[in-house]
């Protein structure tokens, strides 16, 4: 299947492993012929601003030596869902990385959050906000309260007025846990599947269908993959905007980002040309 858009590209000035130099992005876009496409470097807590600063000053610099770029290359940001707690901390600078969760937090103090609003937006040209879940909120220890714990920060980004694409639903990264809560699709209750499908119409928000989270992630088996694509394919037919996003973490921007296999597309029922996220969908939440 050719991809002619990417919503949610990683560039050096990403916190994380991310390592991509912008100049190298758009040059692969160019030749691997991607129309659209933006970089959505991380933003977790305030912390992370002068990373957001520093991809900002990157991206104007490019597109100053390339204004023919403006319309398909845009400039987003990935947010956290963050625990209110944490947030609040962050705000009063008090929160650094692998700051242990205070004693005296009360169940209200987990809700989910994220650390960014219009101003933010507005002040830094941000064109572009995907929302992930990245880490459950809590130290659970069963399966369904993890399974929980996602859906409830999922529900919360897909009716956030700040949030334009979903990131990576079902995507577990084991920071703390041995064993990946989402390693059965059938495990995940067909309600939760019904009220996030709700919440998207709702919130106007897009669901990723992801690539390197998923679709080409040896963690999750064929089965697992096939069921992950058949409902892409129900919430398409819900009305559904569906975005196409690499979520590359990778130092090169290549074909190798886009190995998706055809053959799971073509029989899940997806349709890559129908309510497809493109820049008209920007702007509209």
């Amino acid at each position: 299947m050719k991809i002619r858009n990417d919503w949610h590209i990683h560039s050096e000035h990403s916190y994380d492993s991310a390592c991509l130099k912008m100049e190298d992005l758009v040059t692969g876009a160019e030749k691997m012929g991607i129309r659209e496409y933006a970089v959505t470097d991380h933003l977790n807590t305030s912390e992370n601003h002068p990373d957001i600063e520093n991809s900002r000053k990157a991206y104007d610099a490019i597109l100053t030596k390339n204004p023919g770029l403006k319309g398909t290359f845009h400039f987003g940001v990935e947010v956290d869902c963050i625990p209110r707690w944490k947030l609040a901390m962050s705000e009063r600078g008090e929160f650094k990385r692998g700051t242990p969760t205070p004693d005296n937090c009360k169940p209200e103090d987990y809700m989910p959050g994220i650390a960014i609003d219009r101003e933010y937006i507005r002040k830094n040209g941000i064109e572009l906000v995907v929302g992930g879940a990245h880490s459950p909120s809590f130290r659970y220890t069963e399966q369904m309260k993890l399974i929980e714990d996602y859906h409830r920060q999922n529900i919360f980004l897909a009716l956030n007025e700040h949030i334009d694409i979903l990131a990576h639903w079902l995507w577990w990264y084991p920071v703390d846990y041995a064993a990946n809560p989402f390693d059965d699709f059938d495990k995940i209750p067909a309600s939760m599947k019904r009220e996030l499908g709700q919440a998207l119409i709702e919130g106007n928000c897009a669901f990723e269908l992801s690539q390197n989270a998923i679709l080409c992630n040896n963690i999750y088996p064929q089965k697992f993959k096939r069921q992950y694509l058949e409902y892409v394919a129900e919430l398409q037919s819900m009305g559904v905007v569906i975005s196409f996003c690499t979520d590359s973490h990778r130092p090169d921007y290549t074909a190798e980002n886009f190995e998706i296999n055809d053959e799971l597309i073509r029989g899940s029922g997806f349709n890559p040309e129908k309510n497809i996220f493109t820049s008209k969908n920007l702007g509209k939440r």
